[in-house]
């Protein structure tokens, strides 16, 4: 797919089939979600897989959206904020949010369907859901999947 085409086509999916993903393809989207541009390049993303359903029905019953719950998969994208101090324009929320349009348009790209959420938790909840460290902080859930 030419990147223009991905860049005009890739729409929000909330629905999705049961096909399990296909060897390599988790790989090629942290791959692309890890090329992206960040401050000072800085590369301070950590990403967190998530198929358990477990896991997601916590995130759902601590306030989290119910997309959650029913995607196939997720990858709770965090950033390590202590080599930032800039407070006003947040660097580290962007190069957040830079990996995780790479990786949207990857799954597009793959034939996978995936939305951006931030209808999280409270980063406390979140922190002792997946034992986060202090020094990340959560920047948004990627649901994704095969489209329905």
């Amino acid at each position: 797919m030419e990147l223009e085409q991905a860049i005009k086509t890739r729409r929000s999916v909330r629905r999705f089939s049961a096909r399990p993903l296909e060897p390599g393809i988790l790989e090629k989207i942290i791959a692309a979600g890890s090329h992206a541009p960040s401050y000072c390049d800085s590369q301070g993303w950590k990403f967190i897989f998530i198929d358990d359903s477990a896991i997601k029905e916590k995130i759902f019953a601590a306030g989290g959206s119910y997309a959650i719950k029913n995607a196939p998969y997720g990858i709770l994208v965090l950033y390590n904020t202590a080599s930032s101090d800039n407070l006003e324009y947040q660097d580290w929320l962007q190069s957040g949010a830079a990996a995780i349009e790479n990786m949207l348009l990857t799954m597009h790209d793959l034939g996978l369907g995936g939305c951006w959420i931030c209808h999280l938790p409270n980063q406390r909840t979140l922190r002792k859901i997946f034992n986060i460290p202090k020094v990340y902080l959560p920047v948004a859930y990627i649901i994704f999947g095969y489209p329905k």
